[in-house]
């Protein structure tokens, strides 16, 4: 049976499970969709993240394009995500990293459409590590493949900060 292909970002899996509160400003652009990645910005406001940036957590919360507001935030660096892969996955993928693939989030469920961007597996720094794939019977290696992964650029483990 063929792996559903229904994006839906980022989503709590297993590990430390923390939420903290986060100020956004009205210059967030994209608007920040649960189940987005989100960055620390210079000013101290979280905003959705995009491929290569030192990722935070994954937002909780919608937050409409252009609003100052607050979103909850799973930032602990040891917590495992579900994202589903945008490609073809196999098992020899378990280890390697990969950035995210940021699209658009659905206006309708006001869920993210993040993606693991399966196209750039890598062996070197890259934002999420790939643990395994969810283990249900109905997600198998291939395409769409449902995986566990960990934040591997967390802004709480690098050595700079902003």
């Amino acid at each position: 049976m063929a792996n559903k292909d229904f994006p839906r970002g980022l989503s709590y899996y297993s590990g430390c499970s923390r939420l903290r509160e986060y100020d956004v400003d009205s210059a967030n652009t994209p608007a920040i969709f649960a189940g987005d990645a989100v960055k620390m910005e210079a000013d101290g406001n979280v905003a959705a993240a995009a491929a290569g940036d030192a990722i935070l957590g994954v937002s909780n919360d919608y937050l409409a394009v252009s609003t100052a507001g607050k979103v909850l935030v799973y930032d602990h660096p040891d917590t495992v995500f579900t994202i589903q892969g945008d490609g073809t996955d196999a098992e020899a993928n378990i280890g390697v990293n990969c950035d995210i693939l940021a699209t658009a989030g659905d206006t309708t469920t006001l869920r993210s459409k993040f993606e693991l961007d399966t196209s750039e597996i890598t062996a070197a720094t890259a934002q999420l590590r790939i643990l395994d794939r969810v283990r249900t019977p109905d997600n198998a290696w291939g395409a769409n493949t449902l995986m566990q992964v960990l934040i591997n650029e967390h802004f709480y483990k690098t050595e700079v900060g902003i």
